[in-house]
């Protein structure tokens, strides 16, 4: 709890039609909630480069009552994009749809400040060639039967190692299990990246067996995808491009779980 991040926030309404003019008051006014939100970890004994902030604008369109908090994009060349544009992709993921012609309006203002305690950078590893030393083999039971499983130390694997499954990788405090078909990759950083076996494979295997566990968790998967878009459709009833098949669609999730 002592190494966490602090995290200071400033918001300001600002009700405005989108547009130049309204995106260039809404800078001004980020400005001034920026140097509040630094003057607040200053005070708390954070120094500058370890401050960083984050600025939002919540949009909504006209004549609907949802608003989206819309984190300020940021261009490949580093500059600021429009927050428009990001708000019409955010929305259609929410919604599924675009609404046409219509005026984006500015809500308020909102600037995150977050004071960073650790500041320790990762040390990269060397890149290494050559068999991963095995420290012993074992047998282990996986899903389709004992295989005759190689055991390997993370202290002695370096950047580039990979490893097919079934294998164990232990170190000190943790172990990690590298299924059969599934192999494990040693990053930069001494991370283990594990590629997963294809999902067509998966869903050949739950297809063999009625797996009661399963069963379940897909029940609760499609009751909360029916939960969900039952809340969407509350959050859209006052738009009247409502689809007849959404709640069709609903209905049919419903009945399945069910």
């Amino acid at each position: 709890m002592g190494m966490a991040d602090v995290v200071e926030e400033e918001q300001e309404p600002y009700s405005a039609v989108y547009g130049p003019e309204s995106v260039l008051e809404a800078s001004n006014r980020e400005a001034t909630l920026l140097t509040r939100v630094k003057k607040k970890l200053l005070v708390q004994g954070f120094k500058e480069e370890n401050i960083t902030t984050e600025t939002y604008l919540n949009l909504r369109y006209e004549g609907t009552d949802t608003a989206i908090m819309v984190k300020c994009p940021i261009n490949e060349n580093g500059s600021r994009g429009d927050y428009a544009v990001e708000f019409v992709n955010l929305f259609q993921q929410e919604y599924g749809f675009k609404l046409q012609n219509r005026n984006i309006l500015i809500c308020d203002v909102r600037v995150r400040g977050i004071g960073v305690t650790n500041i320790l950078k990762p040390r990269a590893l060397e890149p290494g060639s050559g068999t991963p030393k095995i420290e012993g083999r074992y047998k282990v039971y996986f899903g389709n039967g004992w295989h005759d499983t190689p055991l390997f130390r993370l202290e002695n694997l370096v950047y580039g190692h990979v490893i097919c499954g079934p294998a164990v990788i232990m170190n000190g405090n943790s172990t990690v299990i590298v299924e059969p078909s599934c192999k494990a990759i040693i990053t930069k950083y001494g991370n283990i990246k594990i590629e997963i076996e294809s999902i067509h494979n998966v869903v050949e295997l739950a297809k063999e067996v009625a797996d009661v566990v399963q069963l379940s968790i897909f029940n609760h998967r499609f009751m909360g995808i029916a939960e969900q878009m039952g809340r969407t459709l509350q959050r859209t009833s006052n738009i009247k491009i409502l689809k007849k098949d959404w709640i069709s669609l609903v209905l049919f999730l419903v009945l399945m779980v069910v």
